[in-house]
């Protein structure tokens, strides 16, 4: 009995550890700036690219060259277009990211809703669309 119990505890616990790690979303439901995150679609003055409706080859030949974003810590970052990273720092005001980068005196804004992260430049002319995986 002791041990069919003692094996039941330390079942519950492991089950409470395995939960608790590893959270992917914020108190709000939105997912987490240090997510993992896929490009869905993107516009460059005005003219939009959804990747779902790009042929095979095109994803194949710019896989490398798509814009990617990641951070694993929420307060740096990497950028990159064309294959060119840009590095930067995030801060938070509460409801949107400003992204500071390092080679450029212009920054960037992004907006986190649900499991889909928009990254923007102040002027519109640029657009990015994430979605965590």
């Amino acid at each position: 009995m002791k041990k069919a119990l003692s094996i039941a505890v330390l079942t519950v616990f492991m089950m409470c550890m395995l939960c608790a790690c590893g959270s992917k979303v914020d108190e709000n439901g939105n997912a987490l700036i240090t997510s993992d995150w896929k490009l869905v679609e993107y516009t460059v003055n005005g003219t939009r690219t959804v990747m779902a409706e790009t042929e095979w080859y095109v994803k194949l030949f710019t896989a490398n060259m798509e814009p990617a974003f990641s951070t694993k810590d929420g307060s740096t970052c990497t950028f990159s277009v064309g294959g060119n990273p840009h590095n930067g720092t995030i801060t938070f005001d509460g409801t949107e990211y400003t992204i500071d980068y390092d080679d450029s005196q212009k920054d960037m804004f992004a907006t986190i809703d649900g499991d889909e992260l928009r990254i923007y430049t102040a002027n519109g002319k640029l657009e990015f669309i994430f979605e965590a995986k």
